[in-house]
């Protein structure tokens, strides 16, 4: 059995189910309805020739929901650029299976690199724990630029590996659809947002040194990657 834990939420691995905790009955309704609106299930991308899933829910209770657990390994940041290229492709297929005539789409909401599953063995990508704002309505860029954030985050130095990967990333989802002047924009908020995101939770003045840290890595890799923008 394995336990993993935030400032919000808990959640419990075991016999290959996962179980997600709540601090409130509502919580934990609110999530599921919000999940069970999911445009994927499963979807098969001709393009890959992986299927694309969302983590399907077995049994709900008062406090927790269960799951099947995720197969495969977590995607990271020493991944090779196919992983990522097929990335760029879940997100693809999520949003063309939901995007409206104003051209926006359904969000996943906390669509980061941890929360994808790679199983090359079975041909299956699958995302798990979508964030708060699964299910609005808004523009492509505002998943694409939470995965790109969480790229800079990451503990890693090699730029030329990370603008290598973020170029997959783009390849499998496709530049023509995305407004890179919109995700610039979503990618400089995002990473003021996890600063002062951090601060509300943590005030101890330590964890703010740690965020400052954080914040200045981050901008120092996105001052970087933005000359890729604007090549595209």
């Amino acid at each position: 059995m394995k336990i993993f834990s935030s400032d919000t939420r808990s959640v419990i691995l075991n016999h290959e189910k996962a179980y997600k905790f709540f601090n409130s009955r509502s919580e934990c309704e609110e999530e599921v309805k919000r999940l069970k609106k999911s445009p994927i299930s499963e979807v098969y991308d001709g393009i890959s020739n992986y299927k694309m899933k969302i983590v399907k829910i077995l049994e709900v209770k008062e406090f927790f929901y269960s799951m099947d657990q995720a197969k495969g390994k977590t995607l990271g940041i020493n991944h090779n650029d196919k992983d990522f290229y097929l990335a760029g492709r879940w997100l693809r297929c999520f949003h063309d299976l939901s995007i409206k005539n104003d051209s926006k789409v359904f969000l996943f909401g906390d669509f980061v690199v941890s929360h994808l599953f790679l199983d090359h063995e079975n041909k299956i990508i699958c995302a798990i724990d979508p964030g708060t704002n699964f299910g609005n309505s808004g523009e492509i860029e505002t998943d694409i630029s939470r995965f790109i954030v969480s790229l800079f985050y990451t503990k890693n130095f090699n730029l030329r590996k990370l603008s290598k990967i973020i170029n997959s990333f783009f390849e499998g989802y496709g530049i023509k659809k995305i407004n890179f002047t919109r995700l610039d924009n979503f990618i400089k908020y995002r990473i003021l947002r996890n600063f002062n995101k951090t601060n509300e939770l943590k005030t101890e003045l330590k964890y703010h040194i740690i965020a400052l840290i954080y914040l200045n890595i981050a901008n120092f890799k996105y001052f970087f990657i933005i000359k890729k923008f604007k090549i595209f």
